[in-house]
């Protein structure tokens, strides 16, 4: 793909879909668990039009999975609906494998993570082996786990989790593990 759609994907994976997710709260979910893949293409295929632009993407490079989670002891969080949305193979450095959405059942602590891929930028690695004698750890080439949410000024915060494993139960646990820190702390 050329720079112009990695870049419409970059808005539409940053921007559009976390600015649902956080403000249309469970209507722009509901939409995703009953219409599963057929929602998120048709989001997606129209976004691309509405930019004059044919989307590159069949329906089957996308995926939408959601299961119920609970913590372990009794919470204000319990049940967690988790919404898996998988992307095409990303080409990019911050495009995503997969976002993760995961919502209480009042909507009250909603959270999105990205699943990132990392810079393998071989440039990068030459420099490192120049300076520090040592090419680029292959752990360093791992996406990127990350959450967005609602900042003081209208906009969105990233917070960076480090690398994790393209691993759904690694993936999965450390979402769980951030989700039930960040809110069992309000």
């Amino acid at each position: 793909m050329n720079n112009e759609i990695n870049d419409m994907m970059y808005a539409l994976e940053h921007r559009v879909i976390t600015d649902l997710f956080y403000t249309h709260k469970g209507s722009f979910a509901s939409g995703l668990i009953n219409g599963k893949t057929d929602a998120l293409y048709g989001l997606i295929s129209d976004f691309f039009e509405a930019n004059h632009k044919k989307c590159p993407y069949k329906k089957e490079d996308f995926g939408v999975e959601v299961c119920m989670a609970e913590t372990e002891f009794p919470s204000k969080l319990n049940p967690i609906c988790v919404i898996r949305l998988k992307y095409p193979e990303p080409e990019k450095n911050a495009l995503c494998h997969y976002q993760y959405l995961f919502i209480d059942r009042n909507f009250e602590y909603p959270m999105m993570f990205t699943v990132e891929k990392a810079d393998e930028n071989d440039k990068f690695s030459e420099m490192m082996e120049k300076i520090i004698g040592q090419k680029m750890p292959e752990e360093l080439k791992q996406p990127f786990l990350c959450h967005w949410e609602p900042s003081e000024n209208g906009d969105y915060r990233h917070c960076n989790h480090q690398h994790v494993m393209l691993d759904e139960n690694e993936i999965l646990n450390r979402c769980f593990e951030a989700y039930v820190a960040k809110n069992s702390l309000l």
